[in-house]
Parts: structure tokens; C-alpha cells; sequence
């Protein structure tokens, strides 16, 4: 779904013409158009580039028109990439966010000693200590929670958007979408365990 909707945005700003734009009310039309007008009749605003292929019998609103449209597709769909990123952007704050309940469970097992006294674990897997069974264990859940845990999610989008642009069929599509979704999870955790 984020997919969808973000990348149809990006789409639609970087061909938008206020002319073509669609307003829930047509009544909006007008006063949108007269605060469009107003906004960039004064001077030339520093964000828009001189139009140089304006013709002479162009109007003067059709310019102001013209120049608000560059705006659009322009510095300010730029702007909006660079806060929100392309559709299968996703930040790191929130992939890591989404793993905290298995990072609290790794605090677990790095205490825990998995389950069983701490010499006996680390002698189990090879430790000649304690701490150096402690000190390994907390440095690989930190490596997995920290790097690989969180590129889950972009993974996915990543593999979800080509299946969606590529695939034609719904039923394919989820069907496909449902079984990558699987094995990126399966490639990440196992990888994590190797």
C-alpha cells in the first residue's frame, strides 16, 4: 500500500499542471487559483528557474500558472523526496523501532546465558570464560539488531515494488509479494544465526 500511494504522489507531482488538478470542489478551483496568483505574481520567486520557452502571446496568469507548476514538479517534489525518500525509502529509526521486542529478547538471552548456567553454556559453545562467552553474544545480538534486523524492511519494499511494477496480476502479485515478504525474513535471520 505504501508502495502504491507514495509512488503514485511522486508520479503525479512530477507531471502536475494545476489546469488538469482535480479539486473536490469546483468552487475551490477559483480561490485556489487567485492565492496561486497572488503568491507567485510579485517577483520571480528565487526556487523557479527563468522560463525561457515562454512564447510571447502566453498570458500573464498562464505564466504565473506555468511558474507554479515548475514548483511543483520541481523544488518542491525535492523537498518532499528529501524528507520522505522514494517509495521504498523507509528510515532506520523505524525499521529498528519495529525489532524492539526482539532486541529486549536478546537482553534476555545475553543475561540468560540461553537458559542455562553461564559456565555451562560457555564451556557448551567453546568459551574458555564467562565474559568471553557474554562479551560474544552481546556483540552479535548488537550486530543483528543493530544492522541486519532493521534492513528487513527495506528489503522487502525493495522486492515488493518489483514485483508490483513487473507483475501485471493481482492474485500473482500477492501470491509472489506474500512468498519474497517470507523468504527476506528467512535470509536476514538466518544469516543473522550463521
Amino acid at each position: 500500500r505504501k508502495l502504491k500511494h507514495h509512488g503514485h504522489l511522486l508520479d503525479k507531482m512530477a507531471t502536475f499542471d494545476f489546469r488538469s488538478a482535480q479539486c473536490q470542489l469546483e468552487s475551490d478551483r477559483t480561490v485556489i487559483r487567485q492565492q496561486v496568483l497572488r503568491l507567485f505574481e510579485s517577483e520571480r520567486p528565487h526556487f523557479v528557474e527563468q522560463m525561457s520557452n515562454v512564447s510571447p502571446d502566453i498570458s500573464k496568469e498562464d505564466e504565473i500558472i506555468d511558474r507554479f507548476n515548475a514548483y511543483v514538479r520541481g523544488p518542491l517534489r525535492d523537498s518532499l523526496m528529501c524528507s520522505m525518500g522514494r517509495e521504498t525509502d523507509i528510515s532506520w529509526k523505524l525499521c529498528a523501532v519495529s525489532f524492539l521486542p526482539l532486541m529486549f529478547n536478546s537482553m534476555v538471552s545475553i543475561l540468560g546465558c540461553d537458559g542455562f548456567e553461564c559456565e555451562i553454556s560457555a564451556k557448551q559453545q567453546g568459551y574458555a570464560s564467562v565474559q568471553q562467552y557474554m562479551g560474544m553474544n552481546a556483540a552479535m545480538w548488537a550486530m543483528a539488531c543493530l544492522l541486519c534486523y532493521p534492513s528487513v524492511h527495506p528489503l522487502t519494499l525493495r522486492v515488493l515494488h518489483v514485483i508490483t511494477t513487473g507483475i501485471e496480476r493481482p492474485s500473482l502479485q500477492m501470491f509472489l509479494g506474500a512468498l519474497c515478504a517470507l523468504l527476506v525474513y528467512v535470509y536476514v535471520f538466518f544469516s543473522t544465526s550463521a
